[in-house]
């Protein structure tokens, strides 16, 4: 047999066998519990609730403004439920008994002691809009030129440096590449001194030289750790993108081939 092929004999020896044991299988399930862990504490600690609110509305233009601020409640990070009211009294003692948030009348804001800031703010520039097109229909435009007017183009924006994903995504990559590189080069170690206490290794040396052995026993274990390292990255990858909670960033997949190449150099150096 050629020096190639009992390289690639002794690889897939190591391969197959360590596959098939349970400390690899042990090993691989921690740390998917780990990664799954994380998108799961990520999920859960990283979305903000959105508080509702319940506003009463008097008059056919308070029904207006409180029907603007609704469609608009998104971008305040708010929620607003309307609730139609037949005077500006009935108003002030529903917010005064706690159940409602808000009162809009024709003229008048009613809020509680301290009123949420995202709920007055959006009522007011819901105020000025509906105000604004009434006025500049006055004035004879049209609604769409109306619209045009009160709600020019935005500028554009764009985000730089790292958010908190991006920092899950790099904190677990580094410690899946740690775990990785120190797990698999202590095991082509601990290999060797396994065949050795069980004397398998002087019936091999017979058959194959020395350092083709080491050689096939490095390249099997790093396949297993690659392969490893890519089924729990893989998992890991999908269930965060699957389950809709973790905005995982642009820079992911590029993280993960950095991974890899990582772990290709940690391993033969340590290895």
């Amino acid at each position: 047999m050629s020096a190639r092929g009992q390289v690639l004999l002794a690889a897939r020896r190591e391969l197959v066998e360590r596959a098939r044991s349970r400390a690899f299988l042990a090993s691989t399930a921690v740390q998917l519990l780990i990664v799954v862990g994380i998108i799961v504490i990520s999920a859960l600690t990283g979305g903000e609730d959105t508080e509702t609110y319940e506003v009463g509305a008097i008059g056919a233009e308070a029904r207006s403004i409180v029907t603007e601020a609704r469609q608009a409640q998104a971008g305040f990070g708010i929620k607003i439920e309307p609730e139609e009211l037949s005077s500006e009294q009935e108003g002030v003692g529903l917010v005064e008994a706690g159940e409602l948030d808000a009162s809009v009348g024709p003229d008048s804001l009613v809020t509680g002691q301290d009123p949420p800031a995202a709920l007055s703010a959006s009522i007011q520039a819901s105020t000025r809009t509906v105000r604004g097109s009434r006025l500049l229909a006055e004035q004879g435009l049209s609604p769409s030129e109306a619209d045009q007017a009160l709600d020019p183009p935005p500028l554009g924006s764009s985000q730089v440096g790292e958010g908190d994903t991006d920092q899950a995504v790099g904190f677990t990559a580094s410690l899946l590449l740690y775990i990785a590189i120190l797990s698999f080069g202590i095991v082509v170690a601990t290999g060797v001194v396994e065949e050795k206490s069980s004397r398998v290794i002087e019936m091999v040396l017979s058959a194959v030289r020395a350092s083709r052995l080491l050689a096939g026993k490095v390249l099997g274990i790093g396949l297993l750790g690659l392969g490893q390292l890519l089924v729990v990255a893989g998992i890991g990858y999908a269930v965060a993108s699957l389950s809709g909670q973790v905005d995982l960033p642009s820079t992911t997949l590029s993280t993960l081939l950095l991974v890899i190449v990582y772990f290709l150099l940690g391993y033969a150096l340590y290895a």
